[in-house]
């Protein structure tokens, strides 16, 4: 049911325009657990306000269910800008081309229990602010398996970006979980978080809660984070009750790596009651010797200063070349490891089994760095 009604249902575009043209809510409602195909070079649905006082916020749709699949090039299912109160819920969406969600500029906007598969895409949802602030939260979903067909340069599962002269943008993850999606010329297998040019009011927070990350990839020439990557001097990072496994950082060139997260050019990164389990650096070859730097975690800031906070986590088994759990590059202030369980972790071809620090002081309080391994033993 709405409150008001949406006309003009046209599947030019290969799915529809929706063009709204009273004041109000709308609540809409897709037929349980139907299947959409929408296979035109479009593909998109758009909301366009049709008088220039009406109002398209405070939208619910509900999926009930719902797959909708889209296997046409550049093919996008719903793109909203400047909009509040939105929340798209129960819906799978498979095959985009382009993003499935495309949200600018919206404030208290949620993608709830909703599945991401399989779209060969630059990403299949990004988040964003041209002009004004954002605050978007994503809970209760999956993104899996949306890799890019070929080398096409994408950006895995999730893209999250600061644009230019833009309000503060807030993205809360909550309970999701990311399993084997896969960037290539952008880092963060399953979310990259970034700015662009010249933010005013500073860089993205991402603020993740719970859910997990598993055999993600990272694939471009400094591997930027199998899991997650992230740069920016003004960007923040919090994760609290994650767990990354199997995620694995492809650096052919430099000291890239971070076979779970790569932190670089200055953000602001915090973890508290995480797992890391068995994440890994390879160069294309596929050898852990040659590869990136930084098992766990690469920070890295040559030019901004990063921090990085730990603390109730472990990180075992892990692997890299150099720092088998983590890689911590000068240019980064004192990391901080408090109640943290560093072990089984290993280098292949030079020191730090665990930790391998470049001129970075790091403090440890009820920490255990216990039986890592390398040629040149540091911890």
């Amino acid at each position: 049911s709405s409150t008001n009604t949406i006309t003009d249902w046209n599947s030019s575009n290969g799915c529809m325009d929706a063009i709204y043209d009273c004041a109000g809510d709308i609540y809409m409602k897709f037929i349980t657990s139907c299947n959409y195909n929408s296979n035109g070079t479009g593909g998109d649905m758009t909301y366009t306000a049709q008088f220039i006082n009406a109002s398209i916020n405070n939208v619910i749709i509900d999926g009930q269910g719902s797959i909708i699949t889209n296997f046409a090039a550049a093919a996008s299912w719903i793109r909203v800008d400047g909009r509040t109160n939105w929340k798209i819920r129960n819906l799978s969406f498979i095959g985009y081309n382009a993003n499935a969600i495309l949200f600018t500029d919206m404030i208290n906007t949620r993608i709830e229990n909703c599945i991401f598969d399989s779209n060969p895409t630059m990403r299949a949802v990004r988040i964003d602010n041209d002009d004004n602030a954002s605050d978007v939260t994503i809970i209760n979903s999956v993104f899996s398996n949306n890799s890019p067909v070929s080398e096409t340069p994408s950006t895995g599962a999730l893209e999250i970006r600061e644009d230019e002269f833009a309000g503060p943008l807030v993205v809360h993850i909550t309970d999701t979980d990311f399993s084997c999606n896969r960037t290539q010329g952008f880092g963060g297998g399953a979310i990259w978080i970034s700015v662009t040019s010249f933010p005013s009011n500073g860089g993205p927070t991402v603020n993740i809660t719970g859910g997990t990350f598993s055999g993600n990839f990272s694939g471009t020439d400094t591997g930027d984070g199998g899991a997650i990557g992230i740069n920016g001097s003004t960007s923040v990072l919090n994760i609290n009750g994650s767990t990354f496994s199997c995620n694995h950082s492809r650096a052919s060139t430099g000291a890239g790596g971070g076979g779970a997260i790569r932190i670089a050019a200055g953000p602001d990164v915090t973890i508290q009651n995480a797992t890391f389990y068995g994440n890994y650096c390879t160069n294309s070859a596929g050898s852990v010797a040659a590869g990136g730097y930084g098992g766990a975690i690469n920070i890295s800031s040559t030019s901004n200063i990063s921090t990085l906070s730990i603390s109730n986590s472990t990180f075992e088994a892990n692997q890299a070349s150099r720092g088998g759990a983590f890689y911590l590059e000068n240019g980064t202030t004192p990391v901080t490891f408090n109640n943290v369980l560093i072990k089984g972790n290993s280098s292949a071809s030079e020191g730090g089994g665990g930790i391998f620090s470049d001129g970075v002081s790091f403090s440890l309080t009820n920490t255990s760095v216990i039986n890592n391994t390398s040629p040149a033993t540091f911890a």
